[in-house]
């Protein structure tokens, strides 16, 4: 028989903090909606399984092995057997180093202490509890990457494309009491919480947290929001005259988070549950090699530039100096996959910011096993590595295969998108 609980955090910061998710964004001045963590363990016989979904843009590796050490300490909780899932909320303050922006120490202090919170709080009152898959749609998602219309001034393509590949199922885990009633629903969908992008200052949860307080509500239970593989999709708020991407205002926030919430909720209704003892998970190294590093002058030229544009380049720039005078720059970036068996759901868990395609393919891959019913791969979890693309987006360019430079990244990876899927693979057969 499977057991679970659920715990949840708060962590919201006074507001004050630059948000982490777009260049030049300003200080934020108002909370719009709290950043919270939020909590599951499952346990079968002596297995125990752990998710802990926290509202920032990103985790660094050394949180993510904090986090796992205390867990194994407090509740023996086995670090291998701890998910954590990032949001992705462009309206957070900075918990990676990213655009130029490394993070506050005490706010990095107060999300660890809020993801240590709620998973000590589940795992104190598991109880016994059925399982049961559930699936209903939301509309508000559209590709990023049209490929015809460079942008006027910096010539990378980009905008919305109707036509791209997008997934719009919302995706659930229902887990119910043995009374029937639900103790918490998973779920998940694939969309950049990039709805506000933080330059109007609101600390936010973006539509996550707006749907897990509309299934919350209604439900009366706990809900986790876990990220899919969203790096070239994202809101579809878009300029009246333009027709590009803009800011939303607080009441499109607000509806886009109510839909999706809405759909959890009216799924949930169609969805039975039942007993299930399958739980296991597994990590695995991944290594990614980049393809081609930037010699010393090159890094020169650019540290030199004055352009006020290309100040999150420059900096970036001075870092890698800075790392080639302590002793060089690495070949790879080293990272892992993580696998989870819940029940009648496979997890597979990747460490940036995937593209649909990588989600698409995984579970295309997968989709023989006969023992479980669903497959979610999902990107921003326990690491970030930057974004993880096809080949394609690399010669179409665009934004992503630029952005390695954001993330402190010396050069783009080469072939990420076969070893990630191949890694996939392998990791979910050890579970």
């Amino acid at each position: 028989m499977m057991f679970a609980a659920t715990g949840a955090a708060d962590f919201t910061p006074d507001p004050g903090h630059v948000l982490q998710g777009h260049a030049g964004s300003p200080p934020s001045h108002r909370v719009l909606h709290p950043l919270q963590a939020r909590a599951i363990v499952f346990a079968e016989g002596e297995s125990r399984v752990g998710i802990c979904t926290i509202d920032v843009i990103g985790l660094m590796p050394d949180v993510t092995a904090r986090v796992r050490r205390r867990m194994t300490e407090i509740c023996g909780l086995p670090g291998e057997h701890l998910l954590l899932a990032a949001s992705h909320t462009h309206c957070a303050p900075a918990s990676i180093d990213c655009l130029g922006i490394s993070p506050d120490p005490a706010f990095i202090a107060a999300q660890e202490e809020a993801m240590v919170a709620s998973i000590t709080e589940a795992a104190s009152r598991l109880e016994p509890v059925t399982l049961g898959l559930g699936c209903g749609s939301a509309t508000f998602n559209i590709n990023r990457r049209l490929p015809a219309i460079p942008d006027a001034v910096t010539g990378q393509l980009g905008g919305p494309h109707p036509g791209g590949v997008v997934d719009r199922r919302a995706r659930l885990l229902r887990v119910d009491r043995e009374d029937g009633s639900p103790l918490a629903v998973l779920f998940n969908f694939s969309c950049h919480p990039v709805t506000k992008t933080g330059m109007s200052g609101a600390i936010s949860s973006d539509y996550p947290g707006v749907a897990r307080g509309r299934i919350e509500e209604v439900l009366g239970c706990h809900a986790l929001f876990l990220p899919g593989s969203f790096g070239n999709v994202r809101p579809a708020v878009l300029h009246p005259d333009s027709g590009g991407f803009a800011d939303a205002s607080d009441e499109q926030l607000f509806a886009f988070g109510t839909e999706l919430g809405d759909t959890v909720v009216t799924a949930t209704g169609y969805t039975c549950t039942r007993a299930f003892g399958k739980l296991a998970a597994a990590l695995m190294p991944l290594e990614l090699s980049y393809a081609g590093l930037p010699s010393r002058d090159e890094l020169q030229r650019i540290a030199a530039e004055d352009a006020s544009d290309h100040q999150v380049v420059r900096t970036w720039a001075e870092r890698l100096l800075g790392r080639l005078d302590c002793g060089g720059l690495p070949a790879s970036a080293v990272s892992e996959m993580q696998a989870l068996r819940i029940g009648p759901l496979l997890c597979v868990a990747i460490p940036g910011e995937s593209v649909q395609e990588i989600g698409y393919e995984i579970e295309k891959r997968l989709a023989r096993r006969g023992d479980v019913d669903d497959i979610w791969a999902m990107g921003y979890c326990n690491d970030m590595l930057g974004y993880l693309m096809t080949e394609r987006h690399k010669l179409e360019r665009g934004y992503e295969p630029q952005a390695y430079r954001h993330f402190e990244r010396p050069a783009p990876f080469q072939n990420e998108y076969q070893v990630i899927v191949e890694k996939a693979q392998e990791v979910a057969k050890m579970v």
